[in-house]
């Protein structure tokens, strides 16, 4: 439906995707909004803010799991790993104890 929307020569700011991907996360259509942030990036192009990055992070483990959760994590780059709190979010969420130690040492 968006890459229609952007076909038809609509324009589709930055913010008006962040502001679909947080409605579809409030009504709990995680697997859409993923689908929304992937899209945000890999088809429209838009450099992903930490924030950005936290929330397709909780959005993969919920959706996929937290070993994809994790394959993600690993393939951020560098700088962007800020986001080591919401990795531990997403073990504790799924009470994985041992995985949220081990992360928060090499904290």
């Amino acid at each position: 439906m968006l890459d229609q929307w952007v076909k038809e020569g609509r324009e589709l700011k930055q913010s008006e995707i962040k502001d679909f991907i947080k409605q579809l996360r409030n009504s709990r259509r995680h697997s859409q909004a993923l689908e929304v942030s992937e899209w945000m990036s890999d088809v429209m192009k838009h450099d992903l803010s930490p924030g950005d990055i936290t929330v397709r992070l909780d959005l993969i483990s919920q959706v996929r799991g937290l070993q994809q959760a994790e394959r993600y994590f690993d393939s951020i780059p560098y700088p962007f790993r800020v986001v080591y709190g919401s990795l531990l979010y997403c073990y504790t969420r799924r009470k994985s104890v041992e995985q949220a130690d081990i992360t928060f040492g090499k904290i």
